[in-house]
């Protein structure tokens, strides 16, 4: 369902925090996009019937389009995940309590949300659209 993925989503924007000022404007325009995804969950109940709209209307890749939004929030989530495994493998303290917790909050995202990209991507290729764009 559409709006449960939302839902789900939704949770990332509070991330973007943990990444400093510099990733505000990109938390505001994922929060945005984000936004239009569960406006369209009002018409849409999944994320393929939101791919298979926009390809029947030919605006895939047209900006504002569902389409696109889902790419960008793809994009967020990746970010976030990018971010913490760079946070993780470097010896960055800046992100990390003393006592360990943010490092184990960022190891349990990072984990959850590959599925996630993987299957947004699969969404894409299964009604060939390019991923590269």
């Amino acid at each position: 369902m559409l709006v449960t993925f939302c839902e789900a989503c939704s949770l990332v924007s509070v991330l973007f925090s943990c990444l400093g000022l510099a990733f505000k404007f990109a938390e505001l325009e994922y929060v945005a996009k984000l936004q239009d995804l569960l406006e369209a969950s009002k018409s849409h109940q999944t994320l393929l019937h939101v791919l298979d709209f926009d390809i029947m209307n030919d605006t895939v890749k047209t900006q504002g389009s569902h389409t696109r939004n889902l790419r960008r929030v793809r994009q967020g989530i990746d970010l976030v995940r990018t971010m913490f495994e760079n946070s993780i493998s470097s010896n960055d303290n800046s992100l990390k309590e003393p006592d360990q917790t943010a490092d184990k909050m960022m190891r349990r995202y990072i984990r959850a949300s590959a599925p996630v990209i993987e299957y947004i991507d699969s969404l894409y290729v299964s009604r060939r659209i390019s991923l590269d764009w």
